[in-house]
């Protein structure tokens, strides 16, 4: 039947257990992105929604749990079924020039050395690189 925008057609599905849910803490998943996928269709890998889903799971003595707004909206946790074949990319950076080096390093007789390393956050990943030492005779003179 054609109701027009909204068809009587899948759009995606995804499964859990019900049990699954149940061994989380406090027996619920929250806020959880999930990746959906049409059965029906040629190719049942490809993604056809997503969909932010909260459920608890209350048993006979079990204390209900509240669901509330998420407090973190921006963040991406996702649940993938696993049919789906998630594409990985891989981002490199490579730092080939640093100018202005201040010593930073406090040091009693001559200058103080500076401990150069780089903080990305991407996609709410944080990563750190090693600290490079930077020597004081290719730090700036101060003063």
């Amino acid at each position: 039947m054609d109701k027009g925008i909204f068809k009587n057609e899948m759009i995606g599905f995804y499964s859990f257990d019900i049990n699954w849910i149940y061994l989380q803490p406090d027996h619920a998943v929250m806020h959880k992105w999930v990746v959906m996928s049409n059965p029906d269709s040629e190719n049942f890998s490809d993604v056809t929604a997503y969909f932010k889903l909260s459920v608890v799971v209350v048993g006979q003595g079990d204390e209900n749990i509240s669901i509330e707004n998420d407090p973190n909206p921006d963040t991406e946790d996702i649940l993938t079924p696993p049919q789906i074949k998630p594409e990985y990319f891989q981002t490199k950076f490579r730092f080939v020039y640093a100018e202005s080096i201040v010593p930073m390093d406090i040091a009693l007789i001559g200058t103080g050395n500076t401990d150069l390393y780089f903080k990305i956050e991407y996609s709410g990943k944080k990563l750190k690189t090693k600290p490079i030492e930077i020597k004081p005779h290719e730090c700036l003179p101060i003063g």
